[in-house]
């Protein structure tokens, strides 16, 4: 293991590119970013600062290490650190079960944590860190702390160019700003009945302290002396507020 300033620096020379080792040297800040094309090695250079600030943390906090999946910092960071073709040496300083909540480098407890929207940041409410490293963040404009919602400018978006653009064929969003749809393909009587029947078409999944907008569209037709009734199955513990407006049927 590189313990001497002399040592290390000559791993360094040997294993890293002048950038990788000038952006070394300057990650000196409370707040250091990596940003560069793939395989450009801003990943291999971050984990290098970020082992030798785990040397020296303060043990007055925890250190943790951020992930969309524990799985993906494991495969990008953890997994190039315990590789001795990588870190030499050091590489035998990085413990880690794949899938574990925790890892350990230089014998000090890591906490690994995935986070792969905004919500996710309950995860670390309270903790008092002396340090974190997080693995591919994503920049944003702006974030509606009452909803959750994240605002991502054109430049933001690898898919646009920094002076906006168009998005072609299906886009698929996952989280938080998600449309979900679902329509119903065949008719379903009652005959004669006030007791509520479920839909057997009308669901749709949600999710656990979300907002969601609803909109619903529904022909339906009776007898003059009857009408519809109907109501929402909603999780517990769910604020429903709705408005109805309602049109007669056109008649030739």
């Amino acid at each position: 293991m590189p313990t001497s300033t002399a040592r290390s620096s000559q791993f360094l020379l040997e294993r890293f590119s002048p950038k990788q080792i000038r952006s070394i040297a300057a990650a000196n800040r409370r707040i250091n970013l990596w940003e560069g094309a793939v395989s450009s090695g801003k990943t291999i250079a971050s984990a290098w600062a970020w082992m030798m600030f785990v040397l020296q943390a303060s043990t007055t906090g925890e250190l943790v290490m951020i992930g969309k999946t524990k799985d993906s910092l494991y495969r990008n960071v953890l997994q190039p650190l315990m590789n001795p073709e990588t870190f030499g040496e050091l590489a035998a300083q990085v413990e880690y079960t794949p899938g574990a909540v925790t890892c350990r480098i230089f014998g000090r407890l890591v906490h690994v944590i995935d986070a792969n929207d905004i919500k996710s940041e309950n995860k670390i409410r309270g903790m008092t860190c002396a340090g974190a490293y997080v693995d591919a963040a994503v920049p944003v404009t702006s974030v509606n702390t009452k909803t959750g919602a994240v605002v991502l400018g054109a430049s933001d978006v690898g898919a646009l160019p920094s002076s906006g653009g168009t998005v072609s064929g299906n886009l698929n969003v996952t989280g938080v700003g998600r449309t979900l749809f679902v329509r119903k393909t065949s008719d379903q009587s009652v005959t004669s009945s006030t007791t509520l029947a479920n839909d057997s078409q009308l669901l749709l999944p949600v999710v656990a302290n979300a907002t969601y907008t609803l909109f619903l569209m529904c022909i339906f037709s009776g007898g003059t002396t009857g009408d519809i009734k109907f109501d929402w199955t909603v999780p517990s513990g769910t604020a429903l507020r709705c408005a109805g407006v309602t049109r007669p049927a056109l008649r030739a």
